[in-house]
């Protein structure tokens, strides 16, 4: 019984070999597999594509500094009266979380327009399956 199994088994898998071996000879060629991978495009397109990357990360690096910069700036001003302020578990845990809620805001405004990006470029849309 046990050998009935391996004949069906290696029928099976010789089948399923020939018909992919088939399909790889008429298929087109296949993207690089991992991302990161260099592409063997060097067109417009991927110039342009890693331009607007550049300049994304470099806005994003900017409103960085921009956004450590007015935190300092909210921080000294309120470092001072901090001590005046009556610092029960309620202010502690208002200020806690809607510092927390900023980032989360900021997060979700950077994942929306990556997102749109994503969307709105057609190589990326039809790379992607989806909209």
């Amino acid at each position: 019984m046990s050998s009935n199994k391996d004949n069906n088994a290696k029928q099976t898998f010789g089948t399923v070999r020939d018909k992919y071996d088939e399909w790889s000879k008429t298929a087109p060629p296949r993207r690089a597999a991992r991302p990161g991978a260099p592409e063997t495009n060097t067109g417009l397109s991927m110039a342009t594509e890693n331009a607007i990357t550049r300049a994304a990360v470099g806005f994003a690096v900017v409103l960085g500094v921009a956004w450590l910069a007015l935190v300092a700036l909210i921080v000294g001003r309120v470092v001072p009266g901090w001590a005046a302020i009556d610092r029960d578990a309620a202010v502690v845990g208002y200020s806690v979380v809607a510092f927390f809620l900023a980032i989360a805001g900021g997060g979700a405004i950077i994942a929306s327009l990556n997102h749109l990006r994503n969307v709105m470029n057609p190589e990326r849309r039809s790379a992607h399956g989806h909209h």
